[in-house]
């Protein structure tokens, strides 16, 4: 399956603003370059849906397909590139911020953390604040005038999606923070991202059930156009790292999901109540969901370096933490849903009904 891409270009004018930062100097200690050039680092979260729902207005019942991005990013951010594997019109893209911002509850239920919100009303971002913990957002909505391109590429079936950040954030008020962005693109299926298929191994249950083959890709080179990657970097744009990336496939209750990953997967009842304004004005869940996690975090690893002393022959043993983050994303799953085929229903009611008159014409004759 193709990889989803993400690309971020700096905004430089705010990194220029710390260039006499005395964390800058070239005599700056290992450890703490480590910690500079973890500010950079992205935390990265996908949502795919995959719910009944009920639209309370019409009073129909429907299957809601879409998925989620939420990208927290470093405060330089100018603009972010991000490459999907199949076609998003302008009327797919939804931005999911103004809703977190209106319900602290869910919003609290998203980071699951305890978090407080303020607004000005002359400001398109939020602050995220954490009384427990070191969350300091700045939350910001996107609109058209955020999103300088959706270009799709039917050849490569490909979509490039170009979102500019038009805000200079004040440096030093908003030192502690970073900047968060949430979106959805709805779905008309997930062919993008799996492969469908009958349960073969029951010829009664084929007629009512499926299977999806489900193959996630973030930054997998390998998966990524070269030309389209290139052209990308060629525009000063590149790969970021990532402390940790989430990924949620949510899903009604009787789907069965199995692990093929060797990310460990937990599961919880996601709380519907809390999520009906997530999904949109007159809709609400038509049935109970849970909520797969998978999780994949950057790393820390100790290491001994010799270090020798200038002007003596002298030398001592320190310690070096070396941090590793993650730079791609891939996982697959495997789930089994309820699909009911009429045609191949109706054709096992005939083949029954044509058995059943043979046999009795079989008998009449034999014993008649």
């Amino acid at each position: 399956m193709k990889s989803i891409g993400l690309f971020w270009l700096k905004n430089q004018q705010i990194e220029n603003k710390c260039e006499k930062c005395p964390y800058n100097s070239q005599e700056q200690p290992e450890q703490e370059k480590n910690n500079q050039e973890g500010n950079e680092n992205f935390d990265f979260q996908i949502n795919l849906w995959n719910s009944k729902v009920k639209d309370t207005k019409k009073r129909v019942v429907f299957q809601f397909k879409a998925i989620d991005f939420g990208v927290i990013c470093p405060l330089s951010t100018k603009k972010l590139i991000f490459l999907f594997p199949f076609e998003v019109k302008r009327t797919d893209f939804y931005d999911l911020v103004k809703c977190l911002s209106l319900n602290t509850d869910l919003l609290c239920t998203v980071f699951n953390e305890d978090l407080k919100s303020s607004s000005e009303p002359a400001k398109s971002y939020h602050t995220i604040d954490g009384d427990s913990s070191n969350i300091h957002y700045l939350m910001y909505e996107l609109s058209k005038e955020n999103i300088e391109e959706i270009n799709y590429d039917a050849q490569l079936n490909l979509t490039q999606i170009t979102i500019t950040i038009n805000s200079n954030f004040n440096k030093d008020k908003f030192l502690a923070y970073r900047l968060f962005l949430r979106f959805r693109i709805k779905l008309d299926s997930f062919s993008a991202f799996a492969k469908k298929k009958k349960v073969s191994n029951d010829w009664l249950q084929s007629a009512f059930s499926s299977t999806y083959m489900f193959d996630i890709r973030l930054n997998d080179v390998r998966e990524l156009s070269k030309k389209r990657k290139e052209l990308v970097e060629h525009q000063g744009f590149k790969l970021p790292v990532f402390s940790k990336v989430h990924f949620f496939y949510m899903a009604d209750s009787e789907e069965i999901v199995e692990n093929g990953s060797s990310i460990q997967l937990d599961k919880r009842l996601l709380e519907n109540d809390r999520w009906h304004t997530y999904l949109g004005d007159n809709f609400e869940f038509a049935s109970e969901n849970i909520a797969h996690h998978w999780k994949k975090k950057e790393e820390f690893k100790m290491s001994l370096s010799k270090v020798s002393n200038k002007g003596s022959q002298n030398t001592r043993i320190d310690t070096i933490t070396k941090r590793e983050p993650v730079r791609e994303f891939t996982i697959f799953f495997k789930t089994e849903f309820s699909d009911i085929r009429l045609k191949r229903i109706v054709g096992y009611l005939f083949l029954i009904i044509i058995l059943g008159a043979l046999s009795s014409t079989i008998a009449s004759i034999l014993f008649g």
